[in-house]
């Protein structure tokens, strides 16, 4: 008989299987080929593997997103990469995540770009400093960044071929953080940097996506797995919109922080407190 966290786990990932392209390489390719081929729009592809101290741990997450870069460059699909500097090293050394980054960037096509994901125990400063020790060459990188006080002071230390990525993750029924977002959207998108507003608040990339703004050809709307057709009915124009692709067994942590609500997110609280498994339904682990 399966034990109480085994049955969560089917539970979770049942609610949260169309947010997640599975748990292997070739799933998520053949789903980021479905929507490049049906939906005309691009890909942000992330492996879901926790935040490591462990130098193979460091080096296998590495390995899997090269051969992820490599394999959506053979298959000639349009996909950016997104990673967490933990994933590949950076809380172990500076010269072993920039060689992982370096390594990694030299894997992507021409015209995908690379993003640095803000993680919450070093915030904005920190995913600056990520992205200063990946080297010089800023053309295929992108930046994740929290819109809190620290935010205009880093956009202006930022390369202008660095791209910014503004995740909205409040309701918009929040009106003064919505206001927030959209002055500094109004700011930085007004100077030619390339821009995403990722979230998957409907209503409010609704309210970014109807103003009349000049400024709204340098913004890319990114909406998560399993939003893809409420973004392509929003955003009628392909070449602005974006689906955000993760895959991998370490689901439970993402569904929780980005995606979950109510029951499905009471559900993922539980098992991850009573263990960080995955599931396919089955028997499988995930995040």
């Amino acid at each position: 008989m399966e034990d109480k966290s085994s049955i969560l786990k089917g539970i979770a990932y049942s609610l949260s299987k169309r947010y997640i392209a599975g748990a292997s390489t070739a799933a998520m390719l053949k789903v980021v080929g479905k929507i490049n081929e049906d939906l005309k729009a691009k890909t942000t592809v992330t492996f879901l593997n926790n935040h490591v101290n462990d130098l193979v741990k460091a080096r296998y997450n590495a390995n899997t997103y090269m051969q992820t870069a490599k394999q959506l460059s053979r298959l000639g699909l349009r996909a950016d990469v997104s990673l967490r500097p933990s994933q590949i090293g950076s809380t172990i050394s500076n010269g072993l995540f920039k060689k992982n980054a370096n390594a990694l960037l030299s894997c992507m096509e021409d015209g995908s770009r690379l993003w640095i994901e803000c993680e919450n125990s070093t915030g904005n400063n920190g995913t600056l400093y990520s992205l200063r020790r990946i080297g010089e060459d800023y053309s295929k990188l992108g930046v994740e960044l929290n819109v809190d006080d620290s935010l205009e002071y880093i956009s202006h230390k930022l390369p202008e071929d660095v791209a910014i990525k503004l995740f909205y993750h409040k309701n918009s029924a929040d009106k003064a953080h919505s206001e927030a977002y959209i002055k500094v959207i109004d700011k930085i998108a007004s100077t030619s940097r390339p821009t995403m507003v990722s979230s998957r608040d409907l209503k409010w990339l609704g309210r970014i996506s109807r103003a009349k703004k000049a400024y709204k050809r340098n913004l890319t709307f990114e909406m998560p797995l399993g939003y893809n057709n409420k973004l392509m009915g929003l955003i009628k124009d392909s070449r602005y919109a974006s689906i955000y692709v993760p895959y991998g067994k370490d689901w439970v942590p993402y569904v929780l922080n980005r995606i979950a609500e109510g029951r499905v997110k009471r559900i993922a609280e539980r098992v991850l407190k009573n263990g960080n498994g995955a599931s396919d339904g089955n028997k499988k682990k995930g995040k």
